[in-house]
């Protein structure tokens, strides 16, 4: 499966991904993170911290440039979410997976913020083929490589 979707649908995909149990691992890539509701169902980092309770989540942003986004953080970290900064990070990717080749990826323009998911004019691909998540599996630890943790 390999599908475009607009804003909308976007936000129905990430609720999707975040309110399903099973994911081994759920990897995320933004350089602008803020505590968006997702279609007013819910804040992301409501979704991203109860999956942490079962599922290995790993963020890669920006370093933090308020103390609002630092809280944010902070607040993840104490719900088991691993945390990784990079000042250069510009991709914007979610790869949630079941295993190294099944699993569901997101890869598109908007950040995870407001303006992302409710304001812009965004697109993003969704797709669960087998080999572009490899691909992406491998993109996402080069990523991971180049960042600090944060702790």
């Amino acid at each position: 499966m390999l599908q475009v979707a607009d804003q909308r649908e976007l936000g129905l995909w990430l609720l999707r991904i975040f309110t399903t149990f099973g994911w081994k691992e759920l990897c995320i890539v933004t350089p602008f993170f803020s505590d968006v509701e997702i279609l007013e169902r819910g804040a992301i980092s409501f979704f991203i911290k109860r999956l942490a309770k079962s599922t290995d989540v790993i963020l890669i942003t920006r370093p933090p440039e308020t103390d609002r986004q630092d809280r944010l953080l902070q607040n993840l970290l104490t719900s088991s979410v691993r945390v990784y900064l990079n000042e250069f990070v510009h991709a914007k990717l979610i790869v949630a997976k079941r295993s190294p080749l099944s699993g569901m990826a997101i890869v598109g323009s908007a950040n995870l913020t407001v303006s992302g998911l409710s304001r812009n004019i965004e697109l993003a691909l969704i797709t669960d083929d087998p080999e572009i998540i490899q691909c992406l599996n491998i993109e996402f630890e080069k990523i991971k490589i180049k960042s600090k943790e944060y702790l």
